[in-house]
């Protein structure tokens, strides 16, 4: 039987199962988050980005801006931990949020690409591990 992953992701969270026997679903590893928060974000102010030259720089005009980016950089985050455990499984199912399937396709490294088995455009973080299975494996071939 060929290890199969299933990555359940959102833009704030991201969580690993392995398929352990028929239809069930065991954590791999912790939850992982998006890294440290700056500190105009915990404020609440928009975010800050400074350019090479000493007098120049922008602000990220809207939170709404601020949030896309952090969700871009967070599915690059779950690339590369994908990349980096590629050799410990044989088939990954992805479900994730909408822009983060997105942005996932797109920074993927090829060997995790070649292991995709299905995506899944649904935002599954908050179900439990055993409806996520029951939803998985009742869904048609293909």
């Amino acid at each position: 039987m060929s290890k199969l992953w299933v990555l359940v992701a959102d833009a704030s969270q991201a969580i690993l199962y392995a398929r352990n026997g028929y239809k069930l679903l065991e954590q791999v590893g912790e939850t992982f988050e998006p890294e440290g928060t700056p500190i105009d974000k915990a404020m609440g102010k928009p975010g800050r980005m400074r350019e090479a030259a000493p007098i120049s720089g922008h602000v990220y005009g809207h939170k709404s801006d601020l949030r896309e980016h952090e969700k871009r950089v967070f599915a690059r985050e779950i690339a590369r931990k994908l990349k980096d455990c590629c050799d410990q499984f044989d088939e990954l199912i992805v479900i994730a949020a909408p822009l983060v399937l997105g942005e996932l396709r797109k920074n993927l490294d090829t060997n995790v690409q070649s292991k995709v088995a299905r995506e899944v455009d649904k935002d599954m973080t908050k179900i439990q591990p055993a409806q996520i299975a029951d939803f998985l494996f009742s869904l048609p071939a293909g």
